[in-house]
């Protein structure tokens, strides 16, 4: 996000100037606030002290569903990233009016 606000601020491409610039933001910024506020917590939920290494295990109902979020919302969160990444290669908008 640092990079675009740079690229936004002293670039010709501006924020909000292109369609693509704005589905960029509007996906970076979704992917960044599911990631800190609804992965994050999953995450979190499983990590344990060394102490507690015996609640590192699947048949924790918590445990499994928490991997399984994680999982299925990485997947989520790396096709929204190739996404940008494509939108950035080929520009598919053209300029707003």
């Amino acid at each position: 996000m640092l990079t675009g606000v740079v690229y936004g601020v002293w670039s010709k491409w501006g924020f909000f100037k292109h369609n693509w610039i704005t589905v960029k933001w509007i996906l970076t910024v979704l992917m960044v606030l599911f990631g800190t506020f609804a992965m994050g917590p999953w995450v979190n939920d499983n990590v344990y002290p060394i102490d507690e290494l015996f609640r590192y295990t699947t048949d924790d109902n918590v445990f499994a569903q928490n991997v399984f979020l994680t999982m299925i919302c990485g997947i989520i969160q790396t096709i929204c990233l190739l996404l940008v990444v494509v939108i950035s290669v080929f520009k598919p908008w053209k300029k707003k009016k």
